[in-house]
């Protein structure tokens, strides 16, 4: 795995320096139309987490000149994220405003904070003639996801935001599967898979049926046929090869969207990291750059499109929040560990999964800090590393003389596995970073973009900016 892995690490430098080249030789293009629009949502994806996945890419290429793409973007911007009735918002809300160009309370999808409903930028641009699609590593009726297609009062309405999606004839669908569509779920209602067939769409579940999709396939929700308990991609680090990848799904989203034989094509594709948020939750560091750098790749196809087509392309990347807190930088160290990283073999989220077996079987400590080690590459521990995973051990396999208190073990682990949440922690105190919280913040956001209009982009603005920028770029009247 990691020696596949770190192959796709050489291929993404060598992409980013082509990349460069790319926007120093082409002048940037205005008061042109835009026909192709690329939005990249990295979810919880500040400032640090990029900074980070930058410098582990250094790391591990042994390159102090390797950089990511989106870093590589000539139009650099700031973006505040703040929800209508609170500082810190969640993905519905963000996603609502950039999508929808209004401010809604937290929960809220594709309605403003009194409930109306809202017409994204993807109904907007369907309308004028754009072919769309979605990717994301989440849930295809993820909040994020959901905005741009779904009018509803809680994010949590799985099986009415499918309903909605099959309602919405988008074009390209790909990633994850519905959570809608689950049993537990959908319980005795009509079978959203079944829905989205009925109006004509394709239903892609393996690989080897996404790579032999051809140019008029028709509409498409392609997505793995194995996914994680949130119906999503898993996370780049667990990936099988067997799996299509992020960078499988974009690449055929630009094959399907697109047509160069056609003057008057148009597309607008919504790609998000949704993992990536996931990760930061869990405080897991080196899961987040994984899928920091997976969200790189896309960004990398996106801009190849854009040599190909700069008179007519607008990238532009940003996230919908910031999650966890996070700094590089660590209790006065100033030193980036990239091999405790590198030394994780799996994220948080299979550990946890590995453990629950371990907690099944009532196995003793020495058998989970094997485990540990093996997982996390936490070996040679101090003392009082052992002291912390001890003591998350005893709580979470409830032995008696635990001596923690609920209360305690919340402001420890938030909603975390304890043994999960200790182990993370501890290879980002190894590697040099530091969080603050397993929640969302407040903390304003990096944007980034290239291509016709964008200049729009630069300077520091709200997230309805982005609805309101594009919706002004791509106005008939205007163009």
């Amino acid at each position: 795995m990691e020696t596949h892995i770190n192959k796709r690490f050489v291929r993404l430098f060598i992409l980013s320096a082509v990349i460069t080249g790319i926007f120093l030789s082409l002048p940037q293009a205005a008061a042109k139309p835009v026909n192709h629009i690329f939005m990249f949502i990295g979810d919880g994806m500040g400032l640090a987490q990029r900074s980070i996945a930058e410098m582990y890419l250094k790391g591990i290429l042994n390159d102090p000149n390797a950089k990511l793409a989106m870093n590589s973007l000539p139009v650099q911007g700031i973006m505040t994220t703040l929800a209508a009735d609170k500082p810190i918002t969640d993905s519905a809300a963000s996603a609502t405003a950039f999508a929808c160009g209004q401010k809604t309370n937290v929960g809220f999808v594709g309605v403003d904070k009194d409930k109306n409903r809202l017409t994204s930028i993807a109904d907007i641009l369907k309308a004028q003639g754009y072919k769309i699609g979605i990717v994301t590593t989440s849930s295809i009726d993820n909040a994020t996801a959901a905005a741009f297609y779904a009018h509803q009062e809680s994010r949590k309405s799985y099986y009415e935001i499918c309903s909605e999606l099959a309602q919405s004839g988008f074009d390209y669908l790909a990633g994850g599967g519905a959570m809608g569509e689950k049993p537990e779920i959908r319980q005795d209602k009509p079978s959203i898979v079944q829905a989205m067939k009925d109006k004509g769409y394709s239903i892609i579940t393996t690989k080897a049926e996404l790579e032999q999709l051809k140019k008029g396939a028709g509409k498409v929700w392609a997505y793995n046929y194995e996914l994680d308990d949130q119906a999503g991609l898993f996370y780049e680090k667990d990936r099988p090869s067997e799996h299509a990848s992020l960078i499988d799904y974009v690449r055929k989203g630009i094959e399907l969207l697109s047509d160069a034989n056609d003057p008057n094509n148009k597309f607008f594709m919504v790609i998000e990291g949704g993992n990536i948020d996931h990760a930061c939750h869990k405080n897991d560091a080196a899961a987040m750059v994984h899928e920091v750098l997976a969200l790189d790749q896309a960004v990398c196809e996106a801009v190849k499109f854009y040599g190909e087509h700069p008179d007519n392309t607008l990238i532009v990347i940003f996230a919908d929040h910031e999650t966890g807190g996070l700094g590089m930088g660590r209790n006065g160290g100033s030193k980036f560990n990239t091999d405790s990283l590198t030394k994780q073999k799996c994220s948080a989220e299979m550990f946890t999964a590995r453990l629950k077996k371990l907690y099944d079987a009532n196995s003793p400590y020495d058998t989970v800090a094997n485990e540990i080690g093996n997982s996390f590459g936490l070996t040679n521990l101090s003392d009082n590393e052992t002291l912390l995973i001890q003591r998350a051990y005893k709580y979470a396999f409830k032995i008696p003389d635990a001596g923690m208190s609920e209360d305690e073990a919340k402001a420890l682990y938030g909603n975390g596995e304890p043994v999960t949440i200790t182990c993370t922690q501890l290879v980002s105190v190894r590697a040099g970073i530091g969080w603050t919280t397993m929640a969302h913040t407040a903390i304003p956001v990096p944007v980034s973009a290239a291509g016709v209009g964008s200049s729009a982009f630069d300077g520091y603005f709200d997230n309805t900016a982005i609805f309101q920028n594009l919706q002004a770029i791509t106005t008939p009247q205007q163009q």
